[in-house]
């Protein structure tokens, strides 16, 4: 008699509950300290495996505030933003009279905009009258660069998380499909 062991199986085990370690370290770092990631304010985790072994999430976010803190606004605008282009050609731009990286006044009338503290879009009514002292241009803000700081906590929580959690959760899983892992054989070897 021999005892096959089912590899695929039990990588696949593995796999599983080490994504769901990382989902849920994803969440917790979310959750925790980038509030313009959450769920609730347009973003997205979804998960991915490559094919040769690499699993993991994709996150993405459609709440501006997000990008202005990653890419900086007006004359402090990262010059590198890779949604820079869209942004230009979108409402948002204030397109005659923006003709650079500063922020101008815009003309009177009606146009989208994003509210700062949500990082949702909104209408707003400009006068397009300027009071006196009133500038005309306006700085911007700073970028405060977030997703490499993301990134590197959610890999320290998801250790903490293994180092804590893993080795229960595998072997609660082992023990509840173990017999579809280890198999017993009865076949005649000769």
């Amino acid at each position: 008699m021999t005892i096959d062991f089912n590899e695929d199986l039990f990588m696949s085990i593995l796999t599983e509950q080490l994504q769901s370690l990382l989902f849920s370290s994803v969440q917790e770092v979310i959750a925790r300290r980038y509030p313009f990631w959450s769920v609730e304010d347009g973003t997205k985790i979804e998960s991915y495996a490559d094919g040769t072994g690499t699993v993991g999430y994709t996150i993405s976010t459609d709440n501006a505030r997000a990008f202005v803190l990653e890419f900086g606004s007006g004359e402090f605008m990262d010059e590198s933003n890779p949604y820079l282009d869209d942004y230009k050609k979108s409402v948002y731009w204030n397109r005659p009279y923006r003709t650079g990286p500063s922020i101008v006044t815009r003309p009177e009338g009606v146009y989208q905009s994003f509210n700062w503290e949500t990082g949702r879009p909104e209408m707003k009514e400009a006068s397009g009258d300027l009071p006196p002292g009133f500038k005309t241009r306006y700085q911007g803000e700073e970028a405060d660069p977030q997703i490499g700081r993301m990134v590197q906590d959610v890999a320290d929580v998801f250790m903490d998380k293994v180092d804590a959690e893993a080795s229960d959760l595998i072997m609660s899983v082992l023990n509840m499909r173990g017999n579809a892992v280890f198999k017993e054989n009865r076949e005649v070897i000769k």
